[in-house]
């Protein structure tokens, strides 16, 4: 007589969809900036903690492992060179860039670089900084670094807030 499993095909599928579903719902919308005619929306998981501060987006996980922000450049001339110089000199020494490219999200442009460093509190960790512009007018940036395995524990999170970016509120 053949064994039969306890857990069909189907209900597994189901189960799994289910899931899926539920991952994604459990999304807020944000806007930025947080105003009437924002510049662009994203969705970030309710778990993270979520902070506008000095019109800068500041999101994490609840375990504080990775930091993600986002902000409106006002000049892109120069602007994009020293945001990128100053963020990265403030948070790595001898940052190695491993990747660079471009992919488009909803129709939106982004460019983006990864790199990993030494963080000057201690540690090795990977960086991502991406450019953008919603409107095509203004120049927006992402950010995000954590160390290897905290990125890579976070990494489905991560993709998915990415993806949500999209024009307006």
């Amino acid at each position: 007589m053949p064994i039969r499993p306890a857990v069909s095909l189907f209900t597994c599928l189901f189960v799994c969809l289910l899931l899926s579903w539920s991952t994604q719902v459990q999304a807020r919308t944000y806007s930025y900036p947080d105003t009437r005619r924002p510049l662009f929306s994203l969705d970030i998981p309710n778990a993270w903690h979520v902070e506008i501060e000095n019109d800068v987006l500041h999101a994490g996980p609840p375990d504080q492992s990775l930091y993600l922000g986002f902000w409106a450049l006002r000049r892109w001339h120069d602007s994009v060179a020293d945001a990128v110089e100053e963020v990265i000199d403030g948070l790595v020494e001898n940052f190695q860039i491993n990747n660079e490219d471009q992919i488009e999200v909803n129709g939106i442009p982004l460019y983006y670089i990864e790199g990993e460093g030494r963080y000057v509190e201690g540690g090795w960790i990977n960086a991502s900084i991406a450019i953008f512009s919603p409107d095509g007018k203004t120049f927006c940036v992402m950010l995000y670094f954590a160390a290897p395995e905290d990125e890579a524990y976070h990494e489905r999170a991560l993709i998915n807030i990415v993806r949500s970016i999209r024009r307006g509120g």
